[in-house]
């Protein structure tokens, strides 16, 4: 499989693999916050949207990052996570 930047996926899944496993451990209506939001955050922001899942927001430890928007959703620190959500 071929991503959007040119390069070569070597962790090419068929979509209804992927969304039939996530429907195994996560309700559709789970509010989800995704740790990290480098690539690997990211790739599991698209999976899980492309499966019909919200995201709430991301957690980063970067204090750099904290109250920056990355794709759409806010990024929060752990402090704030356990604080706020």
């Amino acid at each position: 499989m071929i991503l959007a930047d040119g390069s070569e996926s070597k962790y090419f899944i068929p979509k209804k693999w992927r969304c039939v496993e996530l429907e195994r451990v996560l309700e559709k209506h789970q509010k989800i916050i995704i740790y990290g939001c480098g690539y690997e955050g990211k790739i599991i922001k698209r999976l899980l949207e492309l499966c019909g899942y919200d995201i709430l927001c991301w957690c980063n430890s970067h204090k750099k990052m904290s109250g920056a928007y990355i794709e759409g959703k806010k990024v929060v620190s752990p402090d704030e996570l356990l604080n706020v959500h």
